[in-house]
């Protein structure tokens, strides 16, 4: 005897994109520049599927903002991201227990940070130093079990 299973499915694809310009008179040297922390733009792309059979879900996240300032009394950065990756599966083998396997910074994106220090105000003294730093995270990648009882 042949039967068919007919499992229903969902999808979500979720994109995102924030576009913005700031503008502010720094106290410190009477110049027009960005707001703090704010980047000129950011997008996203989520996606992720259901399945009725075991729960199982499964998906991915992606990311990526512009280079973000900083002003401050005696220095001033930019901040910076690459884009990375992280996906996911989960699914429930027996009622009230869920598996997940979680993957993160996948592409092990750089971080970069550019930092101007200077002597004193950063509106009219000399520069002191100028800072540069870079990372690139581990891929981190975790097995969670969880139980309802």
């Amino acid at each position: 005897m042949l039967q068919t299973v007919a499992y229903r499915q969902h999808a979500v694809l979720d994109l995102g994109l924030e576009l913005q310009r700031t503008e502010v008179t720094d106290p410190f040297t009477g110049e027009k520049r960005e707001f703090n922390f704010r980047a000129e733009y950011e997008w996203s792309l989520a996606f992720r599927q259901d399945l009725t059979w075991k729960s199982l879900s499964y998906g991915l996240e992606t990311r990526l903002d512009a280079p973000r300032p900083y002003y401050d009394l005696d220095y001033w950065q930019e901040s910076e991201e690459d884009i990375d990756l992280e996906l996911f599966v989960e699914m429930q083998p027996f009622d009230d227990v869920t598996l997940r396997l979680e993957a993160d910074n996948l592409l092990r994106a750089a971080s970069h940070r550019e930092r101007y220090v200077y002597f004193d105000n950063r509106a009219d003294s000399l520069l002191q130093r100028r800072e540069l730093r870079s990372a690139k995270p581990a891929r981190e990648i975790s097995l969670s079990l969880q139980w309802v009882f």
